[in-house]
Parts: structure tokens; sequence; C-alpha cells
């Protein structure tokens, strides 16, 4: 039975999905979303759709086609709640995606469970680079990061974007546990009077080794002023 196979979690960049019987859960960038699956696997290509009951997309229907290629899970939807399509093609322009996911464990316990005492308090974000790119100025100004023990919240303006634990992984080493599913990101920091440096790996990814940001590693390192 293809229910049977698509039981557990799922990760597709930094997008996690959980399905418990008929019922999913989508978690991406601190955006929860949540419904009810429906496949038929009867059909040839095989269909699925996605009822959102939950988060930004509650009350409406992706409709789309389906296939196990491996391990992985292969979906081909049509976001904008039109039909399925009837090919694994994307097509941008007619709101056609194509996604496979990956299957993946619960996340892992952190290393260990203290807090990173050195980064206790309210953050202002100076400068950001994430996979390489430099986040403009004008969300840049915005950025706050408040650490109260091991917990954490990531704000843009008033928009709580991510939360969860950060706790340690030894001297200069964090580890990120986020409420919403995501995988954990692993990072190091460098602080310096009131001066913050921190670089974190990509979702489930390795450690970086250095406060830099590239476009093959997907490292996100930013720079911190105490508020």
């Amino acid at each position: 039975m293809d229910f049977e196979k698509l039981q557990g979690i799922w990760r597709n960049g930094a997008a996690t999905t959980t399905i418990t019987g008929d019922r999913f859960t989508t978690a991406q960038m601190g955006t929860e979303y949540g419904g009810r699956v429906e496949i038929n696997e009867a059909a040839a290509p095989k269909t699925l759709s996605l009822h959102f009951e939950t988060g930004p997309e509650a009350g409406n229907s992706n409709h789309g086609i389906y296939e196990f290629v491996g391990d992985d899970w292969r979906f081909c939807l049509n976001m904008t709640g039109g039909p399925a399509p009837k090919e694994f093609a994307p097509s941008p322009l007619r709101g056609i995606a194509l996604e496979t996911m990956v299957r993946r464990e619960a996340p892992a316990p952190p290393l260990a469970n203290a807090p990173v005492a050195e980064l206790q308090g309210e953050w202002a974000m100076v400068s950001c680079v994430r996979g390489g790119e430099r986040l403009p100025g004008s969300w840049v100004r915005q950025g706050k990061r408040t650490i109260s023990g091991s917990h954490f919240m990531l704000y843009f303006g008033p928009q709580l974007i991510m939360q969860g634990t950060l706790s340690s992984d030894g001297p200069g080493k964090f580890r990120l546990e986020f409420s919403s599913g995501e995988a954990p990101q692993l990072g190091i920091f460098e602080l310096s009077g009131n001066n913050l440096k921190t670089c974190v790996g990509p979702f489930g990814g390795e450690r970086p080794v250095a406060c830099a940001s590239s476009k093959d590693g997907g490292e996100t390192f930013s720079v911190w002023k105490r508020c």
C-alpha cells in the first residue's frame, strides 16, 4: 500500500513534510501548513491531493501526480488549485511544481542541552550573507535575535520567523533545533565584546569551518550587535 510507504518524515531542502495516517504537516522557514492527503494509487499516473486545513493555504487544495523512485518520493503539483498535471514536468508559468522528497529520520537530540552563556540576550542584525548572496540592508535592519536560556527567537520587524532551541556543542559551537520541524542546523560563533559573528550550515548539513558563506556551501553568515 502506498499510504504505508508515505508514512514518516520527508525533506526537500529546507522544507520538512510529516505524514501520519492521512494527515500531513509541512514546515518551511518558520511557516507551517497542515491538512489531509488523498491518493489514488490505481490511477495511471498515480494521483494525490493535498487539502490544506491550517496555515496560509487553509481552504485550498493542490492536485498532482506522484511516484516512488527508489527510496525517494517524487510528485508534480498544480499549485493553482487546478487539475493534476499529466506528466512529471515543471512549468512555473502554469504553476506546476516538481519536487523530490528524501526520507529522513527524526532529528537527533542535541549533543548538549546546556545553553550558550555568551549568546544570551537580544541581538540586532548588522549584516547577513546567505548562500553567497548578501541580504538587502532594508531587510537586515529589521532583524533581531533573542536568546533566553536555550530558547531562541528570530524576528524580522514584528514577524516571528523562527524559534526553537539553541544549545552548546562545545566552545564556539552551537546547534539549532526548530520547533516547526526543519532539520537542525550546526553553527559556529565568534564573540568580541558586544559584536557577534555566527555562521550556520544548511538545514541538516555539515557545520561550517569558518565564518563565511558561499553558494556551493549554502552557509548563512551573519553579524550581530548586542542591543
